[in-house]
């Protein structure tokens, strides 16, 4: 049997972890060891498997390997489809050299993006990219933003089947037809459905909560039960951040009206997610809203309050969960008194 570079990657490394040039030279070392000792024993068939595999250390990619999307296609049509921490997208696949190939193909010879666009897409600065471009070797600019970044847009498209398109005018998939270009039309078709599906069950523009309209709603919730339930609705197969956040914006009345430009950013939802505490995220919009959003969902499929629901509503009183007070805010007290923040959000002295 034959290992790859990429079958050892595969079994080494489940959380998408970028390994160190030196780790991956290690590894590509010990992998031709083993296959040197296998290929000796091995049928023509198996050696001609050998020979396909990809050398890693070239800068020179296969028009196979490096297939892009036709000149002109609509980068961000699908952006939704896969979250930006999404783990797939730090799977190491292409050395530097590899992805500065792809970079030279997408760029000068299929002239899907001008450099300028590319480097922009990609999130660095004009000094990033050309000092990442100028190195060679295999793993020549491994710590650089650019190659870090490059790789996560090469396998987001990848991802996407962005890049099993083929060339402009020549693209074939394995049936030999003719690769067709999906149009604008129906990625937007598709994109809807999924955003119509979400809609139809998270619906709950047919129940309004009491101070609502002017963003006064009392809460009786923490923080850290608000990303659970957050979390829990982000796992659905149909669901996307970018979707999330467009439903709650619809509690909140100032965004409401104009969701294209004044909807919550997934940002902001990331911000919020990363955070660990009862009250830590209290004055993120993002917690606010996701509190009606799941009120009013309560209401309308009829649930009962959880005993936490009551709980807090008797520890906090008419005016709600406090999510005012500022996270800078200092406490003085006296000597050997602990502070600490109980599962309600409440200060406590100890």
């Amino acid at each position: 049997m034959v290992f790859t570079f990429q079958d050892a990657l595969a079994e080494i490394n489940h959380h998408g972890v970028f390994l160190s040039p030196q780790t991956i030279g290690q590894l590509q070392d010990r992998i031709k060891a083993v296959n040197a000792g296998t290929a000796t024993a091995a049928s023509p068939l198996s050696k001609k498997r050998k020979a396909d595999i990809p050398d890693l250390d070239s800068d020179l990619l296969s028009d196979k390997e490096n297939n892009i999307a036709p000149n002109g296609a609509d980068i961000s049509e699908e952006e939704d489809d896969i979250d930006s921490d999404d783990d797939r997208l730090a799977t190491p696949k292409w050395s530097c050299g590899q992805v500065r190939a792809k970079i030279r193909k997408f760029v000068e010879k299929d002239k899907v993006m001008k450099v300028s666009e590319f480097q922009n897409a990609i999130g660095v600065s004009g000094k990033s990219y050309y000092a990442f471009m100028k190195q060679n070797g295999a793993w020549a600019g491994s710590e650089s933003n650019s190659f870090i970044h490059a790789h996560r847009f090469f396998m987001k498209r990848e991802l996407l089947g962005l890049n099993k398109k083929g060339k402009k005018g020549k693209g074939k998939d394995e049936g030999n037809e003719p690769a067709k270009k999906k149009s604008k039309t129906e990625a937007a078709s598709g994109k809807k459905t999924k955003e119509a599906l979400f809609a139809e069950k998270y619906d709950v523009s047919s129940v309004s909560l009491p101070g609502e309209a002017e963003g006064k709603v009392a809460v009786y919730d923490q923080c850290d039960e608000i990303r659970k339930k957050i979390n829990a609705v982000l796992r659905e197969p149909n669901m996307t951040r970018a979707a999330f956040c467009r439903e709650i914006s619809k509690t909140w009345p100032d965004r409401a009206a104009d969701l294209k430009e004044n909807a919550l950013q997934g940002r902001s939802l990331a911000s919020f997610l990363s955070k660990k505490g009862s009250r830590e995220g209290r004055t993120s919009l993002v917690f606010y809203a996701s509190y009606v959003f799941f009120e009013k969902l309560r209401i309308r499929d009829g649930k009962p309050k959880t005993q936490f629901r009551e709980e807090m509503e008797d520890i906090w009183g008419p005016s709600g969960f406090d999510i005012w007070t500022s996270t800078s805010t200092r406490y003085l007290t006296t000597r050997n008194v602990y502070l600490y923040t109980d599962k309600y959000g409440k200060v406590r002295a100890a």
